[in-house]
């Protein structure tokens, strides 16, 4: 099959429906060299994400990148998320999405230890007391790196990454890009 040799999918305003993502996600896992999946623009919610949280521990471990902005998603989508990216995943990005502060704190604390390098939260209705939070976390971490040098490569806690990168606009009070450097 040509869906074989297939490395990026991407499937912008497909208007899928429950349905539609079990019959994507049994594609998925049939697709070796699949790198990026991307599902932005597709109104997805939590009941979307479940038949990829039933089906992520087969994929293979060449999909890298997984693109979920300008869906609907909420704090009640999170668990499914962290689940999803437990999975090998290099990159999220769930840009312009509902989580708000506390599904980008649930899941940066469920990212904790995932094999995650950029995760980007712009978007999401934060607060300024949340920006400032990673703002703290981000001078946290730098004050950290200067003390004891470089940080060993092994799996890093996210909220203590983000001096890596992390791109803050002030006057909008709810821009995060996060990335391991």
């Amino acid at each position: 099959s040509q869906l074989k040799t297939l490395n990026s999918l991407t499937l912008h305003s497909a208007h899928m429906d429950v349905h539609h993502m079990m019959c994507l996600m049994d594609a998925v896992v049939q697709i070796p060299v699949l790198v990026e999946l991307d599902l932005s623009y597709n109104h997805l919610d939590a009941s979307h994400l479940l038949p990829m949280v039933s089906t992520c521990h087969k994929w293979n471990s060449s999909l890298q990148r997984l693109k979920l902005n300008h869906n609907n998603l909420g704090e009640n989508a999170v668990k499914g998320l962290v689940a999803v990216c437990g999975q090998r995943l290099l990159e999220l990005d769930v840009s312009h999405n509902r989580l708000r502060d506390a599904g980008v704190t649930n899941l940066l604390v469920g990212l904790a230890f995932s094999h995650l390098d950029t995760l980007n939260v712009n978007f999401n209705g934060m607060s300024r007391h949340a920006t400032q939070m990673v703002h703290d976390l981000r001078f946290s971490h730098q004050k950290k790196r200067r003390s004891y040098g470089q940080l060993p490569p092994i799996p890093i806690p996210i909220p203590w990454v983000l001096a890596a990168s992390i791109s803050l606009m002030a006057t909008l009070g709810m821009v995060w890009f996060i990335r391991r450097g």
